[in-house]
């Protein structure tokens, strides 16, 4: 092997038979320039080094590490690119170190922590220290704080750092990794995607991976706001491995235009498409159960909405037919959808779920109709449309328009509906 070894790797020793072939192994030798010191590693000739907790050097004072790199001035281009570069030979690594007062921005806490604004700069690595002035470094500034670096491509947090919200990490459109070690109490580090403890939730995901091609199957649930403004995201495919989305998933999505959901999704969350404002186009899981409170509001584009297993329709959409219930606000100022079909399935509407929708002017309905509420009551003045819109119109299935005539949810619309014919 490296070092230890005088053969050539690449030739096979006489002694040795096809089966048990030799397998050439190199050193990684860290250099920590000042910094604690990190053990020498030994790998397989064609390995990946991989960046974790157990290879970041502890700081000096007034310090944070920024990366390893092959020589020891700490070029930019000599950054070692733990996503890629394989060992082939015995190495050195090279710690740099930034300084924290030219980087970061903070404020102490009232429990005399420090709880950090601003991270900018043009680091690759940017680990964050667990102490700044002898205090712990807890989080991010609960109103706006965060990275604005989008040159990061990894950015490493202490066991002290409790709360690290998605939205923290949306100006880094380079980052692919975000680390913690295995003592951290609330985080775990599922390929580079920053997870809840059990690793089982996304808490937040690395912008510079651009789509879920590599998460985990381990992971089943998407947490509350995980891409909320994240504004370089204009399409996603949310993988089989996820059951459950939180609330928020996608808030201001400025520029999402598409989004596909599998079906194992069986819950989406309150406001989970909320302002997306340029999405015009989502596949639905077929298992959807509730459109939740304001699932779509203000998706002023939006004109597509279908099912997994369904064809689409532009300027027109189908409710899943297993869906049973439409939340307050689902389809708020939705101002593109011209038509809207609502299933057997369906047996509540909740008060503005399509209202602002000012282009919506077909309104399939399905046989028995479903009662409008408002936080679970059934008031006359209970409206899930506008009521003042000339050109729009019910169509309601054969046999079915007494019913409609006859419900206090619907009086509102007594004159708008017509009956199909069979």
């Amino acid at each position: 092997g490296g070092g230890t070894d005088d053969k050539d790797p690449g030739t096979k020793d006489p002694g040795i038979t096809d089966d048990e072939e030799e397998i050439a192994t190199f050193t990684v030798t860290f250099e920590s320039n000042g910094g604690g010191s990190v053990d020498a590693l030994t790998l397989e000739e064609g390995s990946l080094l991989t960046l974790s907790y157990d290879i970041v050097p502890d700081p000096e004072e007034g310090k944070y590490f920024a990366g390893w790199y092959k020589d020891a001035e700490c070029s930019d281009d000599q950054l070692w690119d733990f996503a890629y570069e394989k060992v082939t030979a015995d190495v050195t690594l090279y710690a740099k170190w930034g300084i924290i007062v030219d980087t970061f921005t903070w404020r102490t806490g009232t429990d005399d922590n420090i709880i950090i604004f601003s991270i900018s700069g043009s680091d690759k690595v940017i680990a964050i220290p667990e102490e700044i002035d002898n205090k712990k470094v807890i989080k991010f500034n609960d109103d706006g704080g965060g990275i604005d670096a989008n040159t990061v491509i990894s950015v490493i947090l202490p066991d002290t750092f409790l709360s690290a919200y998605a939205g923290a990490f949306r100006n880094c459109s380079s980052l692919t990794s975000i680390l913690v070690s295995k003592n951290h109490p609330n985080y775990s580090t599922k390929n580079g995607y920053l997870c809840n403890k059990a690793g089982d939730t996304l808490e937040v995901f690395p912008l510079g991976k651009k789509d879920l091609s590599d998460l985990p199957d381990s992971i089943t649930t998407i947490q509350d706001y995980t891409f909320s403004q994240y504004n370089s995201l204009t399409s996603i495919s949310i993988p089989q491995s996820i059951t459950t989305m939180g609330n928020n998933v996608f808030y201001n999505c400025t520029n999402l235009e598409s989004v596909i959901l599998p079906d194992s999704v069986t819950a989406i969350g309150e406001g989970a498409f909320e302002k997306c404002t340029s999405l015009t186009s989502v596949t639905l899981p077929a298992s959807l159960d509730v459109i939740p409170l304001g699932a779509f509001t203000n998706c002023s584009s939006l004109t597509s909405l279908t099912t997994s297993d369904s064809i689409t329709v532009s300027d027109s959409f189908t409710i899943p037919d297993t869906v049973t219930a439409i939340g307050l606000y689902a389809f708020y100022k939705c101002t593109g959808l011209t038509s809207v079909t609502i299933p057997d399935s369906v047996k509540e509407i909740n008060v503005s779920s399509f209202q602002g929708c000012t282009s919506l002017s077909k309104v399939y309905l399905p046989a028995s109709a479903p009662d409008i509420l408002y936080f679970g009551e059934i008031r006359v003045d209970n409206k899930a449309f506008d009521d003042n819109a000339p050109d729009r119109t019910f169509y309601v299935p054969a046999g079915s328009l007494a019913d409609y005539q006859n419900s206090e949810s619907w009086t509102n619309y007594i004159d708008s509906f017509v009956e199909l014919s069979e």
